[in-house]
């Protein structure tokens, strides 16, 4: 299964592929790496972050 997002690792824009095995794993056929759902997800915890950086900034 292939998805139409990023790599997390080297920001491939089609390369990324859920490993059906486990359904928690992702392999980007681009960088050759690969990640599992918790790496995901502390990608995403960062990537708010820099959101609520970003907002409070224009508020100022």
């Amino acid at each position: 299964m292939t998805m139409t997002t990023r790599c997390i690792l080297c920001n491939a824009e089609h390369g990324l592929c859920l490993v059906l095995a486990d359904c928690e794993s992702f392999h980007c056929k681009e960088c050759g790496e690969s990640f599992d759902v918790a790496d995901l997800e502390e990608h995403i915890m960062q990537l708010r972050k820099l959101v609520c950086v970003s907002r409070a900034a224009e508020k100022e």
